[in-house]
């Protein structure tokens, strides 16, 4: 077996872990000695490098290569990868990640090839070739070496029980628990069920929309065939309506048009019926006129005035409530709500909807709507039927489609709702009420698992910075090598490791190397230069979408380099009456207003050669050959530098750290070839980094479109 760097073994099980498509394919057809009886290994330490496959007893190297090994750079590093494995007198393959996924015979044939050269005969294949998918008979498996390799499978949705979900929502939590819980986590929108968390994990998301969906599907719960039936239920409905409007208590609406078949959107159980929302409710929007209050007659307490922003889950959260007085209210015509009514967001946040639950009275802001359901209907059952995907494919059907997306309440009219039986809206309810319980406590139960799992990461990772000699490194190191499966499964933990890599690259621990100046300040080793501030600094209209000087905007100078998707230029009349701020090759540019220390360097790769920054950047000019500018990047986006930025930055709406406070940081200054050291232990360590951070995306986006295609079959079944 060749010789490896340690290091490099808790990153090559994680990649294990995490095989592309194309290396699944291939290592399906390498695995188990299928090949002339040899054990191939899948991301393999060798020498500096982690290979994708290798066989020792045919001294064979094999890598899969994606899109962007054939641009020039990746090529020129393949190539000097390939000449240091062949030193080792290793024989190494390419191919391409298209080839394995359609010309996979082929492949085979040229690895079959290759092993058969550099091996003594073998017996010929058993009975199955490469495609045998049971261990080959005769030939001793490694069950150790392949234990963490798991079978391709190909996942089958269970059928759902005829009539309804009956004991299926176990199921449905449980047989996918993995795909619920595992694709990615976002912010919520506050809109819909959920529980009160600030995050959302898309698995339970779509497992909540689901439910939802099932629910005014009919095949959440069964139907009764005793329970009377929907047609009924709306007689009695327009009997109350006639009533009402003889009492003068509602006005005579016109009659909405009847529903045709093309317009249904599925087929119904039997006792539903199709109907529009304006035949089941009445819409109140709030009063417009000039007694609409504005926020100078708000007052601290008084009558509650709700506005989109106090809708939350379906309640009225109260805990920012804003008020009116009781004369303001009493000059409102219309917008007034009571108990048991449901608000409807028409602007901004379409779709969020509440029920009025402890309110004596309020009013309503005009991005809001009052629907006022007629009786012999479970209010609780609309509430549920506006969190669905249902109900948001009626708003995108209706959404006017300008800058801010609104409806008008006559549009809300026209929402087609499914309505089942009156017992039945209440058995729904209940379940949507059960079911979306059990969401929470897997919600909440994933988020402190999550919560827990970066506090470690971040303890364990903290240990290695803070050790105090290179045995306590080692110690601390082995701890987080044991668990690296299982401790870097997340972006956020390779973002967690990425900086402390970057901190130990500055305290010299990376590469056991010590500083020859532990402290320099950095005007020592820069000129700081700020940008033109004087009466000529460019105007709005002085901006152009091309011309003679690339002007920098904060959009252009990101975390870790230039982006220049969005670009503004000015003439060169404008560039020459600037004073100052005028880039260099090899500058380094850094942003000190608004957005600190965001950083890129002004190199050869940058397409333009007339750079300018704006007044909310520095340039930071190498006034010394002591330093070269990749090492000072690395200082730059460590830990250490972020933490004295905070430290030392003023103002709060828009922060700031001034140049005087700047050039007085302090970094370690290493001699030149410990810094080249440094800069490429970084390069290589970041660069495993993101190739596990890459698979962990394409991971949890395998995961959501699971999670998606369970939700799809359910509602299919």
């Amino acid at each position: 077996m060749q010789p490896y760097k340690p290091i490099l073994k808790p990153f090559s099980r994680t990649l294990r872990s995490n095989l592309t498509d194309a290396e699944q394919r291939l290592w399906s057809k390498l695995r188990r000695k299928q090949i002339l009886g040899v054990q191939f290994y899948r991301q393999k330490p060798l020498a500096n490098y982690i290979v994708d496959f290798y066989c020792a007893a045919a001294n064979l190297v094999i890598e899969l290569d994606g899109s962007q090994h054939f641009e020039p750079d990746h090529q020129a590093s393949d190539a000097e990868r390939d000449r240091a494995l062949e030193s080792l007198g290793l024989l190494v393959l390419r191919f391409d990640n298209r080839q394995v996924m359609q010309e996979l015979d082929a492949v085979m044939q040229v690895i079959f090839e290759a092993v058969e050269k550099q091996i003594p005969p073998a017996p010929p294949f058993f009975k199955g070739g490469w495609s045998m998918s049971a261990e080959t008979p005769g030939v001793a498996s490694d069950k150790k070496q392949n234990a963490e390799a798991p079978t391709p499978t190909t996942i089958r949705i269970p059928p759902f029980e005829k009539g309804g979900l009956g004991g299926i929502q176990t199921q449905l939590l449980t047989t996918h628990l993995e795909i619920w819980t595992t694709a990615e986590t976002e912010k919520k929108s506050g809109r819909g069920r959920s529980s009160g968390n600030g995050t959302s994990v898309y698995g339970i998301k779509k497992l909540r929309e689901l439910i939802l969906e099932l629910a005014v599907r009919g095949k959440l719960v069964p139907q009764d065939p005793n329970d009377e039936p929907a047609d009924e239920l709306l007689k009695r409905i327009q009997v109350e309506k006639a009533r009402l409007m003889a009492e003068g208590k509602i006005k005579k609406d016109k009659p909405l048009p009847p529903i045709s078949d093309e317009e249904k959107p599925f087929e119904l159980p039997r006792g539903w019926q199709w109907v529009k929302l304006g035949n089941l409710c009445r819409l109140e929007n709030g009063d417009r006129s000039k007694n609409y209050p504005n926020k100078s007659v708000l007052v601290e307490k008084g009558i509650p005035f709700v506005n989109a922003g106090h809708l939350e889950n379906g309640r009225i959260n109260r805990d920012e409530m804003t008020f009116i007085t009781q004369e303001r209210y009493d000059l409102l015509r219309s917008g007034k709500f009571f108990n048991d009514d449901i608000l409807y967001c028409l602007r901004g946040s379409l779709g969020k909807s509440a029920i009025i639950k402890g309110f004596d009275t309020g009013a309503i802001a005009s991005s809001l709507v009052i629907i006022r359901i007629y009786p012999y209907l479970n209010h609780h059952y609309f509430v549920d039927y506006f969190d669905s995907p249902l109900s948001f494919r009626m708003i995108k059907k209706y959404d006017n489609g300008t800058a801010q997306p609104n409806l008008s309440a006559t549009d809300l009219e026209k929402f087609l709702i499914p309505l089942p039986p009156l017992p039945e809206q209440h058995r729904i309810v209940a379940k949507v009420d059960e079911l979306m319980a059990l969401c929470d406590q897997l919600e909440t139960q994933h988020n402190n698992a999550a919560e827990a799992h970066e506090k470690l990461v971040n303890h364990l990772l903290g240990t290695l910075t803070q050790s105090q000699s290179a045995d306590d490194f080692n110690v601390n190191w082995q701890r987080i090598a044991a668990h690296f499966d299982t401790l870097f499964t997340t972006e956020a933990s390779i973002d967690a490791l990425k900086q402390s890599l970057l901190q130990l690259a500055v305290m010299g621990k990376l590469t056991d190397s010590v500083p020859k100046k532990p402290s320099v300040y950095l005007q020592d080793l820069f000129n700081l230069i700020d940008g033109d501030r004087g009466p000529n600094y460019p105007k709005s209209h002085d901006y152009m979408e091309k011309g003679f000087c690339l002007f920098l905007s904060t959009k252009n100078v990101r975390k870790n380099g230039f982006l220049f998707d969005e670009t503004q230029f000015i003439t060169q009349e404008k560039h020459e009456t600037l004073r100052q701020g005028l880039m260099k090759r090899g500058d380094i540019v850094i942003t000190t207003r608004g957005t600190l220390g965001n950083i890129a360097v002004y190199d050869d790769s940058v397409p333009y050669d007339c750079v300018r920054i704006n007044s909310g950047m520095l340039i930071l000019r190498p006034k010394c050959s002591d330093v070269i500018p990749e090492f000072v990047m690395i200082f730059l986006q460590s830990p250490v530098f972020d933490n004295e930025l905070q430290a030392k930055r003023s103002g709060s709406a828009q922060p700031q750290i001034p140049s005087g406070i700047l050039k007085s940081f302090n970094l370690p200054l290493f001699n030149i070839e410990e810094q080249h050291r440094i800069v490429a232990k970084v390069d290589e360590l970041m660069t495993l980094c993101d190739q596990l951070k890459s698979r962990i995306t394409q991971a949890s986006q395998l995961q959501k479109k699971l999670a998606n295609v369970v939700v799809e079959q359910a509602i299919a079944s």
